[in-house]
């Protein structure tokens, strides 16, 4: 996974101890799950979350929910999917496991491919999903809202998401509105009615209210849930009830204001002062709150004394205190089962908040401080990045995505990394030379070149006042190489992925393994074949030591080609064999860049003459290429379903598949190579539709041992191989192979192979 989880955003809240049931509201959600989206909209406080919960539990034992608890950092689209996709884990662990990869390849796979195979997973549920996605309000990001656009309108009908939300979100509800595919629950149904208040308050105090002051309360909340709660908790307190409500009234920010300082000013002084200094946290736990509440003692009451963890035994007063505070249904809304987590109710956090600006401004960015510290010791680095932003502290903040930039760098997370590293002032990142020098891997590997100077020339200009300077030099040295070879400057990138190979620790075999595959690179644009093989072989044997399985495949898959290019067919497969096998994830599935050792696969198919392989593995490529944008690979998939349709005497379906290769090639830059081929079959289509016959022709015979040293080149042996089997000198085979390429017409082991096919020579 490319993204660090935070459980807790995951679990379904635990249900408030008072409940007003909402039995016409639990109705109106299960008729519902017959459309597409349920919307849940209405201001805060009016029990949005509250519903989702009451729904949740009681339709969990019969379908599945996946529940998100949103925030700001959600904007970034693959956090989102990311969190989306551990909610759905939960009920089938392998889901998206695909999408995951195509998020952390390199480049990462397109958006809606990513999409496309999340939604194809999640078909193969058995049960019913409810996706319920909480305090959507939070969420401003495009892309974010046209991927939640994508889900509605393409999973399956057995799937419904439910968004909770404040505003409501730009996701073309009129249209789903129109189909009938929306169900819409707003504040004007979360409102609750005479009947509604007089169960709240009555439950919550215990006792009978008169009748005129249930009624007065009605009219002056309008039913404004979080209103009516923080009457009910008022009044806990209170004989005099007619009292309090003749003296009670206002709008809901007066209610808020006002119930607020009555609960606020009814609470123990230490008590205050936990509310106040906790309230700019996210979520909090005992520790936490240990750490920020200055580390472990703070003041009781108004007098300054203080009391240590250590006086409490050793253990978290902060933890005793939060579940004091639930227990007083305080507005703190626990996030597991475990009572570890919790959160303050929004509203509430909002106002206590605003009292902490107003009464302590300058104990904010201490407490911020010390959070953000703390969460970094307990490896919570998002939540700690966040709490250094808010407070400034931008070289804390660089130092925390320093730490992690390499290991990112490593599972292709470049989305998540790059989202962190544009929230830094330019200065903090210049100003340290290895974290300028992960900018620059970042843009490079997700091909932004415009910036990569500046970075790498700001890297070079620090290496001499750290003690691995040789270790960054052998990274620039590899960035540049591998830029130099993405422009065509062979021969620089020949000389830079030299430089590195020297300059870079033995140990780093992350980058070692970039090199060897520049090195390929080069080696290809050279025309040195065998030297191309050695180099990505020894690529993907480094990337896979250092884990990097995407860059192991792409090596391993081209070096299997080029193989097949020299007519060593069993070598060829033997390698596909084994990058087919790294390519399948843990659920059997193949991952997205199985597309391309598909594509290869076909054509060593097709040397072989063995059609029927040939087009099941040519779909398989189609298929999973044109999930995940790969144009290369779905271009040559079809290439090869052109030909094989071609030798079966398909005239019409070779020209569609041809077709969408003109297609492809008319929006896409595609590698050296592939119009060439295209060109090349479609003349013999031309041919073939000439004279009726397969494609092809000998201009004279082969002899018998030069067809026993054609099957010999079938079966991928080499000339000296060859030569030990026929028990001939290897001078005879070469005149033999020469001879049978001027037959065949042909100028290249694989062209005899597959020509000689094509002519059942084979």
């Amino acid at each position: 996974m490319t993204v660090p989880i935070i459980s807790t955003k995951l679990h379904i809240p635990r249900q408030p101890a008072y409940l007003v049931p909402r039995d016409h509201l639990l109705r109106k959600l299960e008729a519902g799950t017959q459309g597409k989206l349920i919307l849940v909209s209405a201001p805060a406080g009016f029990g949005k979350t509250t519903l989702l919960i009451n729904w949740a539990n009681r339709c969990k034992s019969e379908c599945l929910v996946s529940w998100v608890h949103l925030d700001e950092n959600d904007n970034e689209l693959e956090r989102f999917l990311s969190y989306v996709i551990a909610a759905v884990q939960t009920h089938q662990p392998e889901i998206g496991e695909s999408a995951l990869f195509g998020m952390g390849s390199t480049p990462p796979a397109p958006v809606d491919s990513i999409l496309t195979s999340l939604v194809n997973d999640i078909d193969s549920l058995d049960d019913n999903l409810y996706l319920i996605l909480d305090d959507y309000q939070r969420i401003n990001a495009p892309g974010v809202h046209n991927a939640v656009s994508f889900l509605i309108e393409h999973l399956p009908s057995h799937v419904i998401v439910v968004l909770a939300t404040r505003a409501d979100p730009p996701l073309g509800l009129h249209k789903l509105r129109a189909q009938g595919e929306l169900t819409e629950i707003r504040a004007g149904d979360l409102r609750f009615g005479l009947e509604d208040t007089e169960t709240l308050l009555e439950t919550v105090l215990n006792k009978q209210i008169a009748e005129s002051d249930i009624k007065a309360l009605d009219k002056r909340v309008e039913g404004w849930a979080a209103g009516l709660q923080m009457v009910a908790l008022s009044l806990q307190d209170r004989e005099d009830v007619h009292e309090f409500v003749e003296s009670f009234s206002g709008s809901h920010r007066f209610i808020m204001d006002y119930l607020t300082e009555e609960i606020f000013n009814n609470q123990p002084g230490h008590i205050q002062e936990f509310l106040l200094q906790t309230s700019m946290l996210d979520r909090l736990c005992g520790p936490l709150c240990d750490a920020v509440l200055s580390e472990g003692a703070w003041e009781i009451g108004r007098e300054g004394d203080t009391f240590s963890a250590e006086e409490h035994g050793g253990t978290s007063l902060a933890q005793d205190v939060l579940e004091e505070l639930e227990r007083a249904n305080l507005f703190l809304q626990p996030l597991d089962d475990e009572k570890k987590w919790y959160r303050y109710h929004n509203l509430f956090a909002d106002l206590l908040q605003q009292r902490l600006r107003q009464t302590w401004p300058e104990k904010i960015p201490g407490l911020l401080q010390r959070a953000a510290r703390w969460s970094a010791d307990q490896g919570h680095s998002d939540e700690a990045f966040n709490y250094a932003l808010a407070t400034n502290e931008f070289d804390f903040a660089a130092g925390l995505i320093e730490s992690q930039s390499l290991d990112l760098l490593k599972i292709g997370a470049l989305t998540n990394l790059l989202s962190g590293l544009k929230r830094l002032p330019v200065e903090a990142i210049l100003v340290r030379p290895w974290l300028s020098v992960y900018y620059a891997w970042a843009m490079l590997l997700s091909g932004d070149l415009g910036e990569l100077e500046r970075y790498l020339s700001a890297a070079e200009d620090g290496a001499d006042q750290l003690s691995e300077a040789k270790d960054l030099s052998g990274h620039i040295a590899a960035i540049m190489a591998y830029a130099s070879l993405l422009g065509g400057n062979v021969e620089v990138a020949h000389d830079q992925a030299q430089e590195a190979q020297n300059l870079l620790s033995e140990q780093d075999l992350t980058v070692r393994s970039v090199v060897a595959f520049v090195m390929g690179g080069v080696n290809v644009m050279r025309q040195d074949i065998p030297g191309a093989i050695g180099a990505m072989q020894q690529a993907g044997e480094i990337g896979l030591q250092a884990g990097n399985i995407h860059l192991a495949v792409s090596a391993l898959s081209s070096s299997a080609y080029m193989l097949l290019g020299q007519g060593r067919l069993s070598e060829a497969e033997q390698v596909y064999e084994r990058t087919l096998n790294l390519a399948t994830g843990k659920s059997g599935r193949p991952m997205p860049i199985a597309a391309n050792v598909y594509s290869g696969m076909a054509q060593l198919y097709l040397a072989r003459n063995d059609l029927v392989n040939a087009r099941q593995t040519a779909e398989k490529g189609v298929e999973l290429a044109g999930h995940w944008g790969n144009m290369d690979s779905l271009a040559g998939n079809y290439l090869s379903l052109a030909q094989i349709n071609q030798l079966e005497g398909n005239p019409i379906e070779a020209q569609q598949a041809l077709e969408e290769v003109k297609k492809i090639a008319a929006t896409h830059t595609l590698t050296p190579g592939i119009e060439e081929r295209m060109a090349g079959i479609e003349a013999q289509g031309v041919e073939m539709q000439s004279d009726g016959t397969r494609p092809g022709f000998l201009i004279e015979p082969l002899t018998d041992r030069e067809l026993d040293v054609l099957r010999l080149m079938a079966a991928g042996r080499s000339n000296p191989e060859i030569a030990e089997e026929l028990v001939v000198a290897l001078g005879t085979v070469k005149a033999h192979t020469s001879s049978i390429y001027r037959k065949l017409d042909v100028r290249s082991r694989t062209e005899a192979v597959v020509k000689a096919a094509e002519l059942g020579l084979l």
